[in-house]
């Protein structure tokens, strides 16, 4: 049990310490797609990276961890949910594209489409991962013998939105 949390523990530093400075991806040469800014690659490529490492860690190291993020009930999900989802994200992309028209010299729907599944998907995934199923797990797990403890777990890591370092 020990030995499980504190692997878990040194996971979720290496991944909130990927996602605060870029590394290792900021260290690879830049990507230049059109006007899509760079570092939008960069985030895609530590967010690969921060999925392989949890993979790696999963079925390697604890393949008894949940992580919460499951498959389970996708394809109900989608069926329920994902024309909503496909209409919201296309009124997303024509208002940033709208919006953004006179302030950046037109943006590329293919630019606004990828900074979408950077910010709006892969920060939100990535967050959930090493925030709910790494950080908080651990909290619940160190706490155990308190009543409370998925209480204090969910308080202590929905405070990381004010505590984030801003850009």
């Amino acid at each position: 049990m020990k030995k499980s949390l504190t692997t878990a523990l040194v996971l979720t530093v290496i991944m909130a310490f990927m996602e605060l400075t870029g590394v290792p991806a900021a260290l690879l040469p830049d990507i230049n797609i059109a006007d899509i800014n760079p570092i939008y690659f960069t985030l895609m490529t530590n967010f690969l990276f921060a999925f392989f490492l949890c993979w790696l860690w999963r079925n390697f190291v604890n393949s008894s961890w949940h992580f919460g993020l499951e498959l389970n009930g996708i394809c109900g999900g989608l069926k329920k949910y994902g024309l909503p989802a496909a209409a919201a994200t296309a009124a997303v992309t024509v208002t940033l594209i709208t919006g953004l028209w006179p302030l950046n010299n037109t943006p590329s729907a293919l630019r606004v489409i990828i900074e979408g599944i950077v910010y709006y998907i892969g920060v939100g995934i990535i967050e959930e991962l090493y925030l709910r199923g790494l950080l908080q797990n651990i909290i619940e797990k160190l706490l155990k013998s308190n009543r409370n403890a998925a209480l204090y777990a969910v308080l202590c890591t929905s405070a990381y939105p004010e505590i984030n370092i801003p850009s």
